[in-house]
């Protein structure tokens, strides 16, 4: 890794512009290890939120304004943190019998729906916001659709979300440059100021 001053490498991201700077299987560039490795296979939802707010993003994938884009890392946090404990909740109770198989009449109808209908509207919601992120991604540095003219961006996020979140993070921050970070808003070092990326 390359040292640099965090003041002068939040002044710009060095993306590429007409290119993505890696392909959907960038995520194992760095290792298995690597904090963008690991947010993209645990917590893909949380990794686009940091890609959201260095893009100046709100939690629908839309520009927003200051007041707005700077809170999307902790509204995607809160709605993620809500959905598993949802989905907690409403998991149902399945007794087993001496072989392990399910009893067939000890499971509520009703649980199960609901925490699929939960379930459900979760992964729209993750599928929209990794969709319109990487859409807006492709605009702000004029990169083309390569394959599947007109759908690219949905056939990535329907086929490998984790690939496409880590493919969108790994664009929009040099990680030979800087390094990743897990829990920041940006995933990267608190000292670089989302406020004076893209500018």
């Amino acid at each position: 890794m390359v040292s640099v001053s965090p003041k002068s490498y939040a002044l710009s991201d060095n993306a590429p512009v007409g290119k993505w700077r890696d392909g959907l299987c960038g995520c194992c560039k760095y290792g298995p290890l690597h904090p963008l490795f690991l947010m993209a296979c645990c917590f893909p939802q949380i990794l686009v939120s940091q890609v959201m707010t260095r893009m100046r993003l709100n939690y629908r994938g839309e520009p927003a304004a200051y007041d707005e884009w700077k809170k999307t890392f902790r509204n995607v946090w809160l709605i993620s943190a809500l959905y598993y404990m949802l989905n907690g909740l409403t998991t149902p109770d399945v007794k087993l019998d001496e072989n392990g198989y399910p009893v067939p009449d000890t499971i509520d109808p009703t649980v199960g729906t609901v925490n699929n209908i939960i379930s459900c509207i979760f992964g729209l919601y993750v599928w929209y916001i990794l969709y319109t992120t990487r859409v807006r991604i492709r605009e702000r540095y004029n990169i083309p659709e390569e394959r599947c003219a007109g759908c690219e961006d949905m056939v990535c996020t329907i086929c490998c979300g984790c690939c496409t979140a880590a493919q969108m993070a790994n664009h929009t921050a040099d990680y030979d440059v800087i390094r990743a970070t897990c829990c920041t808003k940006t995933g990267l070092p608190e000292i670089v100021d989302p406020e004076a990326m893209y500018e």
